[in-house]
């Protein structure tokens, strides 16, 4: 499922600890009520995911960083009643 920052970009990579980005898989779902969100690395990729105040940071295309919470909040209609 592609992502998408409040401004349009397309989300292409998510911060890892080391300072470095990753491609990654996002996987969404809305049942019952209960929403389930995972960002998924590459097979064999064993880096940690960098945080900021609890969010996970993505990058778009033009190599803004954007709070988790925010892509996932203007992207929350694609992965609805999935």
């Amino acid at each position: 499922m592609k992502l998408h920052a409040p401004d349009g970009a397309e989300i292409v990579s998510i911060l890892l600890n080391d300072g470095t980005a990753s491609d990654f898989e996002f996987y969404g779902s809305t049942k019952n009520g209960e929403t389930t969100i995972i960002y998924e690395l590459p097979k064999g990729n064993t880096a940690k995911v960098a945080k900021k105040n609890g969010d996970s940071i993505l990058i778009d295309e033009n190599r803004k960083h954007w709070a988790s919470s925010d892509i996932e909040y203007e992207n929350a209609g694609k992965f609805a009643n999935h």
